[in-house]
């Protein structure tokens, strides 16, 4: 996954507002708020000091090692309990933030999803197709493209919904306010299926 891991996270915090917002005032959930969305980017500061093409051997997109910072964060809220309420929250949305980037990362590229028990790569499936010469166009005819089409569809569908109905949002208001999105993303979703499935057959048989 390459550019969806924050309007993923950003859907996923408005999805999970009741999960995480308890006993917190209105300035601290906006911090909360700030905090979990860019969660979704976290792992990927390992860019700032490595690669680009090996960032995802680092610790930082391994679970483990958010599991044990966010475990530092309660161990402080065990402390500062004036503070508590807004640490909990703070570790509960870090850790789903960055746990989703790295589930989105292992759909397509792959992950060391085991560390500290095992340092292979895993992934639920293959990487990008060499249909063509292009690597450009392999990825935008690729299901991870079409994955990602779906998160920011999804993240528009959240914000619009938000505009007219509040904090929290409820699926059928975002059904009933995003209907012309959706069809746009299904006639999307229908070309790609047309590509796969009827033109790339045909090309390939000739």
């Amino acid at each position: 996954m390459m550019f969806a891991h924050l309007p993923a996270s950003y859907v996923t915090m408005n999805a999970t507002g009741r999960l995480w917002d308890r006993g917190l005032d209105e300035k601290e959930r906006r911090v909360v708020y700030a905090v979990g969305i860019a969660a979704g980017i976290f792992p990927d500061i390992d860019g700032l000091f490595m690669p680009i093409h090996q960032h995802r051997a680092s610790p930082l997109h391994t679970p483990v090692f958010w599991l044990a910072f966010c475990g530092l964060i309660l161990t402080a809220a065990l402390v500062v309990r004036q503070r508590r309420a807004l640490l909990v929250s703070l570790a509960f949305v870090i850790l789903m933030g960055a746990w989703l980037h790295l589930l989105l990362d292992a759909i397509f590229v792959g992950v060391r999803m085991f560390v500290p028990l095992s340092d292979d790569y895993f992934r639920f499936r293959g990487s990008i197709s060499k249909r063509f010469d292009n690597w450009v166009v392999n990825y935008l005819l690729d299901p991870m493209f079409l994955t990602e089409v779906y998160v920011f569809a999804a993240a528009a569908m959240v914000f619009h919904t938000k505009r007219s109905g509040g904090f929290r949002v409820a699926f059928p208001a975002l059904v009933n306010t995003n209907r012309k999105l959706l069809m746009v993303t299904g006639m999307i979703t229908l070309a790609y299926m047309l590509d796969w499935f009827v033109v790339y057959p045909l090309l390939s048989s000739t």
